[in-house]
């Protein structure tokens, strides 16, 4: 397929440049710093008092209460805000234009143009620049370290892995996917040594600022994050889009959380069970593992919130571009049309898509029992997304047609 462009390809392109400059504008002049204020909050006390989890608000991992402490020494409250932003909206940018240069030539122009659309429009993604969250430096993190370990770059790529845990540990599944196979044994190795290297630094420096060894253990850090986590307005909240936060809400409470906690296990445990045998005999390093990991690790914590939903990016774009025409991927295509359209409902912190076309003037104010139900219905997209994925990659390769070489090739030099 040529790379040159065609004329009806100015359409498409002038609908990606117009979404991207409106939501990227909205995205800049959204109103106050949101969770970007707390997490210099808790960096503030981290320098303070080495004990950032003295805030009802910290449930973070200490390596990001290190990198929020000096954060602190250099900017204020509202430029640390500013430039998150703006880093945010650069990071948005370079991974779409690198994925989709990637694509560019090697997959049908149409879909192509579609997906790029649809990435850019992608609600999660405009989530995580209003609430001015860390969700997209560690997925790109992720994704550059992956791309390392794909080219046999295994130091480097497993120290961006690590960091990105140790941000946000939101690929949780991902070392121990590689330590299940032989290849990717070093690289899992690799990857938890960097992690357990920054988490100790970490350590080392709120030790230091609370003049307490103490410090040095991690269980706090844990203890820490099992407490607030349990915490009602986190648990049962309904922009919680965890499996434990679901089974809260339908249980009415907590009063079984033993149970429910076992009941959440066990079924994150199936679904982990049947996309490793979907994966089947694919390298450990393919990209189907990196999206795997990405969209079942949250299911894991307790806390989930809405705008984690931005990691259901990776698989959904590796279905779309693997998937072919036919009756046969027909129901492949509604399950994964439907995870989109489900994520796309929540557009936190304007609310839902109802609340949103409400500020456009195109709909009435809609009530708190319309907001809830459709927050709920946007924490279906993961399990569509993952019945999607797992009923198209368990399928034998000669049914699933020759998907594009841009995303699959094992070893690029």
């Amino acid at each position: 397929m040529r790379m040159g462009w065609r004329g009806w390809e100015l359409a498409p392109a002038a609908v990606a440049i117009f979404l991207a400059a409106g939501l990227g504008t909205t995205a800049l002049l959204f109103p106050g710093a949101l969770d970007a204020r707390l997490a210099y909050l808790g960096g503030a006390e981290a320098w303070r008092s080495g004990h950032p989890e003295n805030l009802f608000t910290w449930n973070q991992v200490p390596f990001l209460g290190l990198v929020m402490a000096l954060a602190t020494r250099v900017a204020s409250v509202d430029a640390y805000a500013t430039a998150l932003n703006l880093f945010n909206i650069a990071v948005a940018v370079t991974l779409i234009a690198a994925v989709w240069a990637r694509l560019r030539g090697r997959m049908d122009r149409r879909l192509w143009w579609a997906t790029l659309i649809l990435a850019i429009a992608f609600a999660p993604l405009s989530s995580t620049l209003w609430w001015k969250q860390l969700n997209l430096v560690v997925l790109a993190l992720a994704i550059a370290g992956w791309e390392l370990l794909r080219r046999r770059r295994e130091i480097g790529g497993a120290s961006l892995i690590a960091l990105s845990l140790s941000i946000k540990p939101l690929f949780l599944l991902l070392p121990l996917a590689l330590l299940l196979r032989k290849d990717g044994r070093r690289p899992g190795f690799l990857v938890l040594g960097w992690t357990a290297f920054f988490q100790a630094v970490a350590l080392a420096f709120l030790a230091w600022r609370a003049r307490d060894l103490a410090v040095l253990s991690p269980l706090q850090a844990l203890v820490n994050f099992t407490s607030k986590s349990d915490a009602e307005n986190s648990a049962c909240n309904v922009q919680n889009f965890s499996p434990t936060s679901m089974l809260c809400r339908l249980v009415h409470g907590r009063e079984l959380w033993p149970l429910q906690r076992l009941a959440v296990l066990a079924f994150v445990a199936a679904l982990v069970f049947l996309a490793w045998r979907a994966l089947g005999d694919r390298p450990v390093r393919s990209w189907h593992v990196l999206a795997f990991a990405a969209v079942l690790s949250p299911l894991l914590s307790p806390i989930s919130w809405s705008h984690y939903s931005l990691l259901l990016a990776p698989l959904l774009l590796l279905v779309a571009v693997e998937l072919t025409a036919g009756r046969d991927a027909a129901p492949t295509w509604i399950l994964l049309g439907l995870a989109y359209l489900l994520a796309e409902m929540s557009w936190t912190p304007v609310g839902t898509i109802a609340d949103v076309a409400t500020r456009l003037g195109l709909l009435a104010p809609t009530s708190l029992r319309v907001y809830g139900i459709l927050l709920t219905g946007a924490s279906f997209a993961q399990y569509f997304l993952l019945v999607a994925a797992i009923r198209f990659f368990d399928r034998p390769e000669r049914d699933r047609g020759n998907p594009p070489q841009a995303l699959l090739v094992e070893n690029p030099s």
